[in-house]
């Protein structure tokens, strides 16, 4: 809860209040600041007999109920303090208090006004034929364009396996080859190095097939945007332009501009 300076807040207080209880006041609001909230509890409630005018004593009265767990009393007391005071400092504390404690005074605040947009007008056949065209080139380009890389990825694993299996055959025709000139036949850095090449050079296969089959998918799509950027087009030049009806991925359809 906010807590207030003593000295503003107890300015506010009639001077005809018994001393006494004017005192428990200024000792209740130092009990606050102290963090003593029951002895603030205390000192306040012994006040009230001469002090329940002042909206500074509901005020540390509600702020000190609050901070011991007691929520329904702080609010009582807030809405006190408030009502008797709301241009005072305690009063507009208390104000904010409620506000976030019990949601008070929010009808106060104006609501925004909110214009609605007027509905769209329902798209005309050419729209609708044009919107129609435009998604099935979509799919159009997303089927081929997975249906490519699905190809491109087949045929690089078999540059893979065939890798393997051409590289074990060569390993063992060098091996048979030495088998009949030395008894523990041991694959020499140069047979290793000639294996490693034929290796290498599959590989290199095995990377162009993925690249071009990257390279189809992404000319797929962009085929398909360039299409599709062509049936938008609103230009009024004269000429044939291309149609909706008819065209896709694959077939152009042209007629005569309007």
């Amino acid at each position: 809860m906010l807590a207030l300076a003593s000295g503003a807040l107890f300015m506010n207080m009639n001077p005809a209040h018994a001393t006494s209880d004017k005192e428990l006041v200024k000792q209740g609001i130092k009990a606050f600041n102290n963090g003593e909230y029951r002895k603030t509890i205390q000192l306040m409630g012994g006040a009230l007999s001469s002090e329940f005018n002042n909206p500074v004593v509901h005020y540390y009265l509600a702020n000190a109920y609050a901070e011991t767990g007691k929520t329904e009393a702080a609010i009582r007391e807030y809405r006190i303090a408030h009502a008797l005071g709301p241009d005072t400092d305690a009063g507009k504390f208390s104000k904010l208090a409620l506000e976030k404690l019990t949601g008070d005074f929010q009808k106060e605040k104006p609501e925004p006004s909110i214009v609605k947009a007027p509905p769209a007008p329902p798209p005309s056949r050419r729209e609708q034929e044009l919107n129609r065209t435009l998604n099935s080139l979509d799919k159009q380009a997303s089927t081929a364009g997975s249906s490519h890389s699905m190809q491109s990825q087949q045929r690089a694993d078999s540059y893979s396996r065939l890798a393997d299996d051409v590289v074990n055959k060569t390993r063992l025709e060098m091996l048979k080859d030495m088998a009949g000139r030395t008894r523990n036949p041991r694959l020499t850095r140069d047979h290793m190095r000639q294996l490693e090449q034929l290796r290498e050079a599959y590989n290199k296969r095995q990377a162009n097939q993925l690249s071009s089959g990257n390279r189809q998918v992404s000319e797929i799509h962009r085929t398909s945007e360039n299409l599709k950027n062509l049936l938008q087009d609103e230009s009024g030049q004269k000429g044939h332009h291309l149609q909706s009806r008819g065209t896709n991925l694959y077939v152009r359809n042209y007629g005569e501009s309007d």
